[in-house]
C-alpha cells in the first residue's frame, strides 16, 4: 500500500494510555511535512496526530516516530519536545555512526528511544528507553530483577493480547505497544443504561413522520444531552459560521439521520471509564471510518448500518459478555447483525477491513480490498476524518 496512515496504542503498566506509534506512509510524511513547515506549526501538528486523545484522564500522549533523516532535518523538529520519543534502529550501523546519531538526536532535544534485539550489544551512548519486541521466551522475571537494578525503560512491541500484556508486566516493561486492551478482561460490567430520555427520542425518530418540536422539547429537559448536544455541533468537526445555542438549531444543522448516530454514540460514550477509554474511542473511529468507506465502496446506501457495526463491534469487550447476549438487547438490523453476530455478508467483510487497517496489516488489507494509489488516498484521508470526528465527543 502506497497511501496509508494510522496509529498504535501505547500503554503504562496501569493499562493508563501513554502514547501511539505512528505508521505513515513515504506519500503522508510528505504531505506533513510539505503542510507544517514552521515552528509556529508544531501544536496544529501534534494536535492532528493524537486526534481523539486529549481528555484530561489521559494527559498529553506522546509520540513514537522513526528516526527517518528526512523526517529529522523537517518534520520532527516542529514538533513539542516534550511529547516526542524519536525510535533509532541501530541494525547495520557502526559504532561511531551510533554515537554520532545518538548525539543529533538528544542534540535536538528529543528522548531516545533504541531498538534492541535479542543478543545485540549494548548501544554505546546513552538512551530513554528501549523498544523490544516482547517474546516470552527471552522477556522472564529473571529479566525484571534485573531491569530494577539498572532503572530501564523499556518498551515492549507486538503486544497483542492479554496473556502478553501480562508477561510483559511480569518481565519488567514500563510501556506496552500492541492490540491487547481489544481483547476482553473478563470483568463483566452492566450493559449500557439507556436512559429515559433515549428511548423517547428513538420512540420519536423511528415514526413514519418524526416530529422536531417532539425532539427538541424531549432534548431541552435532559441538561447533560443537551450540553452534549451544543458543544458537539458547536465543534471543529461541523464549524458552523455562526455559535449554535439552542437545541432546535442543533437538530436542524444534524438532521435526523445524524442525530440518531450522536444519541446512539452519547448512549455508548456512558460507558467510558479510565481503563476503557481506549476501547471506546476505537468504537467510534470505527463507526466512523466504515461509515465512509461505504460512500467509496459503492455501498452508501449501507452506510447507517456500517456506522453501528463499527460502533458496537468491540461491545462485548466493554461488558465481558457474549455478543450474542448483547444484541439481544439492541434493535438493531439484520444486515448488522449478521455482521456482529454470524461474521458474514457485506458489512462483516467491511469490518474486518477496518481491522487490519487500524492495525497497519496493509497487505492483508490488501488482499481484502485491492486499491488503486488513488483510492488509497481518500481512504487514509477518510481515517484522520474519522478521528477528527472523534476528538469533538472529548
Amino acid at each position: 500500500m502506497e497511501h496509508y496512515f494510522t496509529r498504535i496504542p501505547i500503554f503504562r503498566r496501569d493499562m493508563k494510555l501513554s502514547g501511539y506509534r505512528l505508521l505513515l506512509s513515504p506519500s503522508m510524511r510528505r504531505s506533513f511535512i510539505d503542510t507544517y513547515h514552521e515552528p509556529a506549526d508544531a501544536e496544529s501538528l501534534y494536535r492532528l496526530m493524537t486526534f481523539g486523545a486529549s481528555s484530561k484522564e489521559i494527559g498529553a500522549p506522546f509520540i513514537v516516530i522513526e528516526s527517518d533523516e528526512e523526517l529529522l532535518g523537517t518534520l520532527v523538529p516542529f514538533l513539542p519536545r516534550n511529547c516526542i520519543l524519536v525510535e533509532y534502529d541501530p541494525k547495520g550501523k557502526t559504532r561511531e555512526a551510533m554515537q554520532k546519531d545518538a548525539q543529533t538526536i538528544r542534540g535536538m532535544g528529543y528522548e531516545l528511544a533504541v531498538v534492541q534485539r535479542h543478543g545485540d550489544a549494548p548501544f554505546p551512548a546513552p538512551v530513554d528507553v528501549v523498544v523490544r519486541g516482547y517474546n516470552p521466551m527471552y522477556d522472564t522475571q529473571e529479566t525484571a530483577a534485573m531491569l530494577r537494578l539498572s532503572r530501564q525503560r523499556r518498551l515492549a512491541r507486538r503486544v497483542n493480547s492479554r496473556a502478553a500484556f501480562e508477561g510483559a508486566e511480569r518481565a519488567g516493561y514500563r510501556y506496552m505497544e500492541g492490540m491487547f486492551f481489544l481483547e476482553t478482561d473478563g470483568s463483566e460490567r452492566d450493559i449500557i443504561s439507556f436512559a429515559a430520555t433515549f428511548f423517547r427520542i428513538m420512540g420519536e425518530l423511528s415514526r413514519t413522520e418524526p416530529s422536531f418540536r417532539v425532539i427538541t422539547d424531549i432534548v431541552s429537559r435532559d441538561v447533560s444531552l443537551t450540553y452534549k448536544l451544543l458543544k458537539f455541533v458547536n465543534s471543529a468537526y461541523y464549524a458552523p459560521r455562526f455559535p449554535v445555542r439552542n437545541i432546535s438549531q442543533a437538530i436542524a444543522i444534524l438532521g435526523l439521520n445524524a442525530l440518531n448516530q450522536f444519541l446512539t454514540t452519547v448512549a455508548m460514550d456512558t460507558l467510558r471509564q479510565p481503563e476503557n477509554t481506549e476501547v471506546v474511542r476505537f468504537s467510534l473511529i470505527r463507526a466512523k471510518f466504515m461509515e465512509q468507506l461505504t460512500e467509496i465502496w459503492g455501498m452508501r446506501s449501507s452506510g447507517p448500518d456500517a456506522y453501528f457495526v463499527g460502533l458496537f463491534s468491540l461491545l462485548d469487550v466493554l461488558i465481558s459478555r457474549s455478543m450474542a447476549d448483547i444484541l439481544k438487547e439492541l434493535p438493531l438490523t439484520e444486515p448488522v447483525q449478521n455482521a456482529l453476530l454470524h461474521q458474514s455478508g457485506p458489512l462483516h467483510n467491511l469490518l474486518e477491513f477496518t481491522k487490519d487497517y487500524e492495525r497497519g496489516n496493509w497487505e492483508t488489507a490488501m488482499e481484502k480490498r485491492m486499491l488503486t494509489p488513488p483510492t488509497q488516498m481518500i481512504v487514509m484521508n477518510a481515517y484522520l476524518t474519522a478521528l477528527k470526528w472523534v476528538s469533538a465527543f472529548e
